[in-house]
C-alpha cells in the first residue's frame, strides 16, 4: 500500500472532506463498491467501527483507516 494510494481511497469516502469517515459515508462506499448486501449493511458497519475506530471517538481518522484500507486490499 502507498500512502498515495490510501489517501486517494480515504479521500473517495470522506466525501464532505472534513478528514474523518462517518457511518454513513462507509455505508454510501460500500453500497458502490457492492462489498455487501443492502440488509447486511448496518451489521457491517458496526463490525468495522468496533475493529477500526480506535479510540471509539465514532469517526475513523486516516491513521485509523490505514488498517482498513490494508485489509480490503488483501480481499480484492
Amino acid at each position: 500500500m502507498t500512502e498515495e494510494k490510501h489517501g486517494d481511497w480515504f479521500s473517495s469516502i470522506d466525501t464532505d472532506n472534513d478528514g474523518t469517515i462517518t457511518r454513513n459515508e462507509l455505508r454510501d462506499y460500500l453500497a458502490i463498491i457492492h462489498y455487501v448486501h443492502h440488509h447486511n449493511h448496518d451489521r457491517t458497519i458496526e463490525h468495522i467501527w468496533a475493529e477500526y475506530d480506535l479510540d471509539k471517538n465514532g469517526i475513523i481518522n486516516l491513521a485509523e483507516s490505514k488498517s482498513f484500507y490494508a485489509s480490503l486490499s488483501a480481499h480484492r
